[in-house]
């Protein structure tokens, strides 16, 4: 993936990079998952938090590969940040393939 190059710093690198737009998705994410966990919420607001939850899951999975093409996987690995953070990616994964099984 040409965005990904190591050698020049993409801007989709720095968005990636940038802990306030990360801390902005993260609160954005927060707020989403809390109206769906409403069930008399209006079904449309319902589905379009759905919608921005499943986006931000997509971007925080960008986020980390980018962490890793960066950095490597050691170093990557090398704090605990990073380890909760892969963990919080791999655990949400689930998120976005419920949505083909039927289930919600």
């Amino acid at each position: 993936m040409a965005f990904l190059a190591r050698s020049a710093p993409s801007p989709m690198r720095k968005l990636f990079l940038n802990d306030k737009f990360i801390l902005l998705l993260i609160a954005v994410n927060t707020v989403c998952i809390f109206i769906e966990g409403f069930q008399n919420v209006n079904p449309q607001v319902h589905r379009v938090a759905g919608m921005i939850d499943y986006a931000i899951t997509i971007l925080f999975i960008f986020e980390l590969m980018v962490k890793v093409q960066l950095y490597g996987i050691r170093e990557y690995l090398a704090t605990n940040w990073n380890r909760l953070d892969l963990l919080l990616v791999l655990l949400s994964l689930s998120s976005l393939v419920l949505p083909f099984t039927g289930n919600s």
